[in-house]
């Protein structure tokens, strides 16, 4: 939220934000190449709602700073401070690294829906299996509660990851580990951080206008895993940005 001054016949808000070095400059002399750069204002007001957009000019100069690259800026935006309320705490390891704890039940609304959409679904299979079967035949039985079966238990396991499942991810000497577990059951996978190509934040679950996002490691070898799922775009940017400088990875996507 940037506050505005009012007097005279308008009002001024001041903007700032770093503009990388290795970015292309305002150019029009090519109309089918044309590069522009759009500022866009918005705001919420009693009636209608302000909104407008402005070209600016952006050119480089005597002053500009050759080592603001995109990479550089793009790592001091992730690289903030760790946002209020977080749903990942961070703690050192006994090995003497960092590691990073997943708390459990990140979207318990939407665990919720699963376990009650995989009762329904298996409730609905037995019961028009049981009525088919005794109609028909048990062939016929069997269609519906082979469906109701696969969506309905897909959808519980599901909802129990959702409500109890835990991920540690730790980072010791440049290695990446990603502990998962839930009930009893675990999995833990070990990436040296040469092996890592980049890294992606993807919009994962979505729920009326709440986004939760999945962090995604890409590996060199083709291989995609995920280190972290359920995460509020403000956490999840944090999250990024702690470990790429962990590992070391700063100037990787």
């Amino acid at each position: 939220m940037v506050p505005s001054y009012v007097g005279g016949a308008g009002s001024s808000v001041p903007i700032a934000f770093p503009v990388p070095y290795d970015t292309r400059e305002t150019d029009a002399r090519n109309r089918k190449d044309e590069i522009f750069w759009k500022l866009t204002a918005a705001a919420m007001l009693p009636g209608l709602d302000f909104h407008a957009s402005f070209r600016v000019p952006v050119f480089k100069n005597e002053g500009s700073d050759a080592s603001l690259t995109i990479e550089k800026c793009e790592a001091e935006r992730l690289a903030g401070k760790q946002p209020p309320d977080p749903g990942i705490t961070e703690e050192l390891s006994a090995e003497g690294g960092v590691q990073f704890h997943l708390k459990r039940g990140r979207m318990k609304g939407v665990a919720g829906t699963a376990l009650l959409v995989g009762l329904m679904f298996l409730a609905a299979g037995l019961t028009f299996g049981f009525v088919l079967g005794n109609a028909f035949t048990w062939i016929l039985g069997i269609i519906p509660l082979g469906i109701g079966g696969v969506v309905g238990l897909g959808s519980l396991a599901l909802g129990v990851w959702l409500w109890a499942g835990q991920t540690t991810v730790g980072v010791v000497n440049r290695v990446l580990r990603i502990h998962s577990s839930c009930l009893g059951f675990s999995r833990t996978r070990i990436v040296e951080a040469t092996a890592i190509q980049r890294f992606e934040l993807v919009a994962g679950t979505r729920s009326d206008d709440k986004v939760w996002y999945d962090l995604q490691v890409h590996l060199a070898n083709g291989r995609i895993l995920t280190a972290g799922s359920g995460l509020k775009k403000a956490e999840a940017e944090w999250f990024l940005g702690e470990l790429k400088r962990d590992l070391g990875t700063e100037t990787r996507g």
